[in-house]
């Protein structure tokens, strides 16, 4: 099945024999990105199978499978509010540096009885980077990943991101946000609700975990739990100064909140404006479903197909090349180089993934 699928896309994009003697393959974006639009295909709508919650640091960090005491109830704040107290010393930050394994996803789908229906384990991290990467070809991503049995597994490497001033202040903004939509009386970014959904892309079928920020309760169904349709993804962004930055807002964040939400499901953001000053001036609610129109009525539209096409057909590599490199470690990696937008593939030797994936099975 993974030659079949790949004999339409080999001419076009892998070059086998590449200049890089550390290549095992490559993946040319850009001839990718000149080719005639895909022709459709089956997309599922997702579907949560998996979840879990993760304690806080100060309750000991500990994941707990099926639980969703980490799922809390949005409530819109009172306005305006100031985003920026409490910061830094009522801030329990998140390690950044700290590794997350595809291994907790894998073994939440192992719990769910369903390793016989994963053709590809990830987080959603992955494929947001991934799938973005014909509306933002400036960054650059890496990849780690290994088949085993029929599953590719691909596990979160971190790179070295670009720094600013007051990058952290502007990130306790977002986690002050969260705080203040959810009544919490603290900013502590080290506890998590995850949510496991499972998607089709063609003959792929996708387990995927979520962060999801919170629920809307006017969603849930009275004597239900809270599922994918009352989910809620948060943002907050800088209130625009002027008609080209409110725009550029359009261009640039619409189509990565759409890519994040239309994987997992989630049906609405809350987007939430702030000032300089970080005072947190708006809120409003954008549903997931209007992103790519409210793009295009502002003259910068995107193609949410191409989004997903691309994301099909580069893990369909993916499947095919660590299936040619069963249960080792391959590095698939992005960037720009010069004009030129490439995926490499490489061999990872003494790769520790699939140990970690096997002993979680």
């Amino acid at each position: 099945m993974i030659e079949r699928s790949l004999s339409r896309y080999r001419q076009a994009y892998l070059i086998s024999c590449c200049s890089m003697t550390d290549s095992l393959a490559v993946f040319d974006v850009d001839h990718w990105l000149r080719q005639p639009r895909p022709a459709d295909f089956h997309v599922s709508q997702p579907y949560q199978v998996a979840c879990w919650s993760k304690l806080s640091q100060k309750e000991g960090g500990r994941i707990c499978y099926g639980n969703t005491e980490g799922l809390n109830c949005y409530k819109r704040p009172e306005l305006p509010a100031n985003l920026g107290q409490g910061y830094p010393e009522a801030y329990t930050q998140k390690d950044e540096e700290a590794s997350v394994g595809v291994e907790q996803v894998a073994t939440a789908v192992a719990k769910a009885g369903l390793q016989d229906q994963c053709d590809v384990c990830t987080f959603r991290n992955n494929l947001n980077k991934i799938f973005a990467t014909p509306v933002d070809l400036k960054s650059p991503w890496v990849v780690d990943a290994c088949m085993l049995q029929h599953t590719l597994h691909l596990d979160i490497h971190k790179i070295p991101q670009h720094t600013f001033p007051n990058a952290d202040l502007f990130q306790y903004y977002g986690y002050r946000f969260e705080a203040l939509s959810t009544q919490q009386t603290e900013v502590d970014a080290t506890s998590e609700y995850c949510a496991v959904v499972r998607l089709r892309l063609d003959k792929l079928r996708v387990m995927m975990a979520a962060e999801v920020d919170c629920y809307d309760p006017d969603k849930v169904k009275p004597g239900h739990a809270p599922d994918l349709a009352s989910y809620l993804e948060l943002k907050t962004y800088v209130m625009p100064e002027d008609q080209r930055k409110a725009a550029n807002i359009k261009k640039f964040k619409y189509p990565k909140w759409w890519l994040q939400s239309w994987l997992a499901g989630v049906p609405s953001v809350i987007a939430g404006a702030r000032d300089k000053q970080g005072w947190l001036r708006s809120i409003e609610t954008v549903p997931t479903r209007q992103i790519p129109n409210l793009s295009a009525e502002a003259n910068v539209g995107f193609n949410p197909w191409e989004q997903i096409g691309f994301g099909r057909d580069v893990l369909t590599w993916m499947q095919h090349m660590t299936g040619l490199h069963r249960e080792k470690q391959l590095q698939f990696s992005y960037q720009e180089e010069g004009n030129r937008h490439a995926i490499r593939c490489m061999l990872v030797n003494a790769g520790s993934l699939a140990e970690r994936v096997r002993s979680v099975q």
